[in-house]
């Protein structure tokens, strides 16, 4: 169990305090209002900060309820809401979990030879480039 930092400790207050059923808070109305966060970030992923914050939030078991994120931005969820975000959630995972096991598969044919009929495939699987020596 990892203890929260001050700064997620102000972010989960600011969710709770701004707790509305439908309303979403942005990152950056969340980097106006809790201090700690830099507003004029310019980097490719604005305020990833706040991004692994409710990660470490969601992780704690200190705190029990559940951040909810959407394009809209974080919220603390609705029985609904935590329903539909982790099923989100479960079903990026299967997708990652199926792209490894394709990935794993091709790794496991390398060297292999197949049958080609009248095809511009080779007749040996060549999952990897291998520098020559």
């Amino acid at each position: 169990m990892s203890e929260l930092t001050p700064r997620q400790w102000r972010l989960y207050e600011f969710l709770k305090d701004n707790f509305s059923d439908d309303t979403y808070i942005s990152k950056k109305d969340i980097a106006l209002n809790v201090d700690g966060y830099d507003v004029n970030d310019k980097s490719t992923r604005y305020l990833r900060d706040i991004e692994f914050d409710v990660h470490d939030i969601n992780n704690s078991e200190v705190i029990q309820k559940i951040i909810v994120s959407s394009p809209k931005g974080y919220k603390i969820g609705t029985p609904e809401q935590v329903f539909n975000y982790i099923m989100g959630r479960v079903n990026e995972a299967k997708k990652s979990l199926k792209l490894s096991y394709k990935l794993k598969r091709k790794a496991e044919l390398n060297n292999q030879y197949r049958l080609v009929f009248d095809t511009l495939a080779r007749d040996v699987i060549e999952a990897y480039i291998l520098k020559e020596k």
